[in-house]
């Protein structure tokens, strides 16, 4: 099974392309990283930066993995 994890809240996309593709392969045996809205993902992943300098995860799997409305 392929996972399609959606990543928002980058603005350069590029720069962590590569080490988002290397954590999420520790998880996950197939995957696709999408980074912009999508309708189909299997898990949402946002990321934000607070005013202290440091990066605030947050995930969800979304209806499609966990089967709930």
């Amino acid at each position: 099974m392929s996972l399609r994890v959606q990543i928002q809240g980058l603005h350069d996309v590029e720069r962590f392309q590569r080490p988002l593709e290397v954590i999420t392969g520790l998880f996950f045996e197939e995957y696709e990283l999408v980074f912009e809205s999508v309708h189909d993902a299997d898990i949402a992943v946002a990321l934000s930066i607070n005013g202290d300098k440091r990066v605030h995860v947050h995930g969800i799997l979304t209806e499609k993995l966990t089967g709930n409305k």
